[in-house]
């Protein structure tokens, strides 16, 4: 895509045993401009999944070809806070 919108579903799931909350505002200025993220949920229980809609804006990538990129989930897991994907 050069000129427009590609959206992907990730699912995202808890396999521990307390609640993850997301910080939403802190995870999206964590985004370059291209990519932009909706949730369902903010806060995955135990044993549960949350779904994000991540879509990625061709015309602000400026880029032709390949490309990849990273951003975080910032939550208020102990153990890994900064959950890094790349997309």
């Amino acid at each position: 895509y050069h000129d427009g919108n590609a959206t992907q579903t990730l699912k995202l799931y808890n396999q521990g045993n307390k609640v993850i909350n997301i910080d939403l505002p802190k995870s999206r200025a964590t985004l370059p401009p291209h990519l932009s993220l909706k949730f369902d949920k903010s806060a995955i229980n135990p044993q549960d999944s949350a779904i994000v809609q991540l879509t990625f804006d061709a015309t602000k990538q400026n880029d032709w070809g390949y490309t990849t990129a990273q951003f975080g989930l910032i939550t208020d897991d102990v153990n890994q806070p900064d959950k890094r994907f790349q997309v």
